[in-house]
């Protein structure tokens, strides 16, 4: 039985006997097999991007699926990124509510971080969640906003006789001082309602910088690690104020789940 990469290196050697690729790979110019794999995955990309160009959008995302259930792939984030362009195509038949066309943007961000295709796909998500979150909210008749650019809070919940807010006041306090001391962040704690207690650390300029102080939390072996069973988020000031008003997390809790996890 042939691989998969056997049979595109058949097809391109048959159907394209006289590319680049082709005579790359036919005079074996001491590329080794990534290099091999590299070039075979080009031509693949290139075709499937021919057939987004000619409307085959069903095709693509089949073939775009396909390849990214292998999160090694060489081509990955070319390959999620496409995917996403032809569910944007077929949104109105097929995912009107842009689920899974967010789904796909979060793997790629997750995984192309720090290269043009990830910068690219965080902002078509970040618009997406915009326009999301709104009619979410709508629909939910909550007055909640996802607005990723402004300032963030991270918040530890604190209900009545299960955390003490001054241990993990303390806690968060060397946390902060052993692995974000830079920052300058400073904790204090308010009252949700007449029983229960919100610890807030303050502040973070963007949504991006409060999320990964989040996952610094949630893995922290040292001082909040008691802390990790706990609820905690991230929210911007007019959540806050929202926040206050519910006077439950629950709401919020679901809300956040939703737009920044």
């Amino acid at each position: 039985m042939f691989s998969q990469k056997d049979k595109m290196k058949q097809i391109l050697l048959s159907k394209y006997p006289n590319s680049k690729y082709a005579k790359l790979i036919s005079s074996n110019s001491n590329l080794n097999e990534t290099e091999q794999e590299l070039i075979l995955e080009q031509n693949n990309y290139q075709n499937l991007f021919y057939q987004y160009e000619l409307g085959n959008y069903n095709n693509v995302l089949y073939e775009c699926s396909k390849k990214m259930e292998d999160s090694t792939n060489v081509l990955f984030c070319k390959y999620g990124l496409l995917m996403a362009y032809s569910q944007g195509k077929l949104i109105n038949e097929q995912d009107s509510s842009k689920t899974k066309l967010i789904q796909t943007l979060k793997k790629v961000v997750d995984r192309c971080q720090g290269n043009d295709i990830g910068n690219q796909a965080s902002d078509i998500l970040k618009r997406l969640k915009v326009v999301h979150a709104q009619s979410f909210n709508k629909e939910k008749e909550w007055n909640f906003e996802y607005n990723p650019d402004t300032v963030h809070f991270f918040i530890l919940f604190s209900p009545k006789g299960v955390i003490n807010v001054n241990n993990a006041k303390n806690s968060i306090a060397d946390f902060n001082a052993s692995s974000f001391s830079e920052k300058n962040l400073k904790t204090s704690s308010t009252f949700l309602n007449t029983s229960d207690q919100m610890i807030l650390v303050k502040k973070f300029s963007n949504s991006s910088i409060a999320l990964d102080y989040y996952y610094a939390f949630k893995v922290n072996n040292g001082p909040v690690k008691q802390y990790r069973d706990s609820d905690y988020f991230i929210l911007s000031p007019h959540n806050l104020k929202e926040l206050y008003l519910e006077k439950t997390i629950k709401k919020y809790n679901s809300f956040f789940k939703e737009f920044y996890l």
